[in-house]
């Protein structure tokens, strides 16, 4: 189970990468803008996803040792979360 999240210049380079696969990126600004924000999305969607899953983890391990009660804390921490990234 990896807790490493991807660095800033990883992300650059992803942006870089999805604007200069398609030369009509470069015909506006609000195209350029639009590929950075697909790419943002499809960036904090994986790691919502990645952190979901680490979650779910640290939940079966925190049932087994304090029987539920910090278990059912971070359940509703990450609903809480699901909820406002929603």
């Amino acid at each position: 189970m990896s807790t490493e999240t991807q660095t800033i210049p990883d992300d650059i380079a992803r942006f870089v990468e999805a604007i200069f696969a398609d030369p009509s990126n470069f015909l506006t600004e609000e195209a350029a803008k639009a590929v950075v924000a697909r790419t943002m999305s499809a960036a904090v969607m994986a790691e919502r996803g990645r952190c979901e899953a680490v979650c779910t983890d640290h939940i079966s391990i925190f049932r087994k040792i304090f029987q539920n009660d910090v278990a059912r804390a971070i359940e509703q921490v990450r609903a809480e979360i699901k909820a406002v990234s929603a």
